[in-house]
């Protein structure tokens, strides 16, 4: 009886620690523009970091951050869209001023992908401080 409590107790604290690893590992969080700056940075040219601007396509086309690749929101086929990207890179979201990147972000999540980051305050906040592309 005390053999099964022991193993019982080590599989318990194998799962929690399993589990405590895993959630670590995936990186789901708001950031400020400071910090995606510092992000885009760090990863310059790096294939495995998706700048995701999820504005409309004239939005986009009025300044965004270079490097971004545009995926309209309120577009029927978003949804769809979204769920066909590869959920194992990194992405780092945005809009004009945070709305519909947190709510991408919250679909992210739901949907599975493994580190995403959603830049608070959107193009509106990063315009003030850096440099966006016409």
């Amino acid at each position: 009886m005390r053999k099964r409590v022991l193993s019982l107790t080590v599989i318990v604290v194998m799962i929690f620690m399993l589990a405590s690893a895993v959630t670590l590992s995936a990186k789901k969080k708001n950031i400020s523009t400071n910090e995606a700056y510092e992000l885009i940075e760090q990863r310059d040219g790096d294939r495995d970091l998706v700048i995701l601007d999820v504005r409309s396509p004239e939005e986009f086309s009025e300044g965004h951050i270079k490097n971004a690749v545009n995926m309209d929101f309120y577009a029927a086929a978003f949804p769809d869209e979204l769920e066909s990207l590869d959920k194992e890179i990194t992405y780092l979201i945005y809009c004009r001023s945070g709305n519909r990147s947190g709510m991408s972000f919250k679909m992210m999540k739901k949907l599975g992908f493994q580190d995403v980051y959603n830049m608070e305050g959107g193009i509106m906040e990063w315009s003030d401080s850096y440099p966006v592309v016409k």
